[in-house]
């Protein structure tokens, strides 16, 4: 069994058939942020609970000021419609108030329309002409416009978005919408019936409701949250439709000031904090406590055939590496090993080791 990606290091660029037309390449004036969102319309997807809405946050944030997005890419300051039918008000509020705050910054002060909790309702013509005259006011004054909402389905009016007919409608009206002057970012859930990973070949397969939706988005952003204990942490994949945009898989990290929560700030990373793959955790669960030693061929027999011996050696190689385990050599001739538990295991204080600990 191939063994699951959990380092940076560990994924290859990658290259999507159907998102290799290069129609422009990515500059600081067809971008929204150079280059991770071209112009158009964006769809951030991710399950529940994986950083989206602090995404759109920083974004909002970063956006209005005129800073890098998550202190990396390069963005030009315009006005930003932040539309939130998913969080309640409050939670909306405190995300845009830590963010600005970190910058030193009063979130009431930049140049935000906030609509949180308002109703918003897509599939209401009244609604549309609404936003749309917002746009049109802004554009009358030269003033470039994002139009940033969170999330689909929350202001979609309740329809079966798995139906085709009202995908393609619901999309077809964020066109309509983004055809008036005003580029487009909207966050969508990744479905919780399947196991999304950040590197599928085909996570278009995974996203809720009908394939028209993601066929609608001219990018694309992914967002997976692996399970790390004491860190907020995400890996990140953009995906443009008709460029190519020079940015493979990378990671970010919320950074708060905890327990006070007065200030938060996300960041790319440069590298994801290591966590154990489920073939390491196999390995590990049958390896007996204590100063008892076991080869390969044990391990092997414990897991009933589940893993190669090179599987499991790899495997091994990382729990000596992490100081889980601790190899002995049968003699200086034989490359044949054991292994054991190490000893002084509960006093290392690493992520991987924590996680680890957890089963």
């Amino acid at each position: 069994m191939a063994k699951k990606k959990t380092r940076l290091s560990d994924f290859e660029p990658i290259v999507d058939k159907k998102t290799t037309l290069r129609d422009f390449e990515p500059n600081i004036d067809n971008c929204v942020v150079y280059p991770l969102i071209p112009k158009g319309l964006t769809g951030i997807l991710a399950m529940p609970g994986h950083l989206k809405s602090w995404l759109i946050a920083q974004l909002v944030i970063d956006i209005s000021l005129g800073k890098k997005y998550l202190q990396k890419y390069d963005t030009n300051t315009r006005e930003v419609i932040y539309i939130d039918e998913d969080s309640p008000t409050d939670v909306y509020n405190s995300r845009l108030e830590r963010c600005a705050r970190y910058y030193g910054e009063d979130y009431n002060k930049l140049p935000i329309t906030k609509m949180s909790k308002t109703g918003f309702d897509i599939t209401k013509k009244t609604t549309r002409e609404n936003l749309v005259d917002k746009v049109l006011q802004y554009k009358a004054n030269s003033i470039e416009v994002l139009t940033v909402i969170d999330c689909l389905g929350s202001v979609c009016g309740g329809i079966d978005m798995n139906r085709p007919e009202n995908a393609t409608r619901v999309m077809g009206y964020l066109s309509e919408i983004g055809s008036y002057g005003t580029d487009i970012i909207i966050t969508h859930h990744v479905s919780l019936k399947k196991e999304f990973k950040i590197d599928l070949p085909e996570p278009a397969k995974y996203v809720m409701g009908s394939t028209h939706i993601i066929g609608g988005f001219d990018n694309t952003i992914y967002a997976y949250k692996p399970d790390i204990i004491d860190r907020t942490v995400t890996y990140i994949r953009p995906v443009a439709k008709r460029s190519t945009i020079p940015v493979g898989i990378f990671g970010i990290e919320l950074f708060e000031d905890l327990p006070d929560k007065i200030t938060a700030s996300l960041r790319q990373i440069d590298d994801m904090p290591s966590v154990p793959t489920e073939d390491e955790l196999s390995c590990f669960k049958v390896m007996p406590k204590g100063n008892v030693e076991v080869t390969t061929w044990d391990i092997e027999k414990r897991l009933g055939g589940y893993l190669r011996p090179n599987d499991i050696r790899d495997c091994m190689i990382t729990l000596v590496k992490e100081k889980v385990a601790i190899v002995h050599y049968y003699d200086k001739s034989s490359s044949a090993m054991t292994y054991s538990i190490n000893p002084d295991l509960l006093k290392i204080k690493t992520v991987y080791v924590e996680a680890l600990m957890k089963v």
